[in-house]
């Protein structure tokens, strides 16, 4: 994709505190905990956060998801997420890697580990990269990770 649209459409990126291992949920405690959260999100139908009928689902999520993530839109104050990008930065946190989403991820140990996101492939879009050094949940480790994987077309970090 980089090669054939990336190359031609895209003159750079900016990346603003880029999250390519989350620091939660790590290990076994994380994934019983995942597969809970999953149960529910999928319980009440819940498709998103904080977006689009956010209200009418609140009070779904405070009885099911308990009052954590019912709080969560006035304490992140953040734009709207889908339940399905959640899921997959709560993936890359239990397994400690970026790698692609897995659909059957609850069925077993198996179903956990996928394809790594092949960053190391890009070759032509320079990048950016904004960060805190003080973020807890996608620590500067993951950062420096993420652009010594990316290697020389990181052009600047801040």
């Amino acid at each position: 994709m980089e090669e054939s649209f990336y190359k031609e459409y895209l003159r750079g990126a900016i990346l603003l505190a880029p999250c390519t291992k989350m620091n939660i949920l790590q290990g076994t405690m994380g994934y019983h905990y995942y597969n809970d959260m999953v149960d529910q999100i999928d319980l009440i139908g819940l498709y998103g956060l904080h977006g689009h009928n956010w209200e009418e689902f609140r009070p779904e999520v405070c009885a099911h998801l308990g009052r954590f993530w019912c709080d969560q839109e006035r304490v992140w104050n953040e734009e709207p997420m889908s339940a399905r990008t959640l899921s997959h930065f709560f993936q890359m946190g239990i397994e400690g890697r970026f790698q692609e989403y897995a659909d059957s991820y609850i069925q077993g140990k198996q179903h956990r580990i996928t394809a790594d996101i092949p960053i190391e492939n890009i070759s032509h879009t320079p990048i950016a990269v904004f960060y805190g050094d003080a973020d807890r949940v996608c620590p500067m480790d993951t950062v420096e990770w993420m652009m010594e994987t990316v290697g020389h077309m990181v052009y600047g970090n801040y």
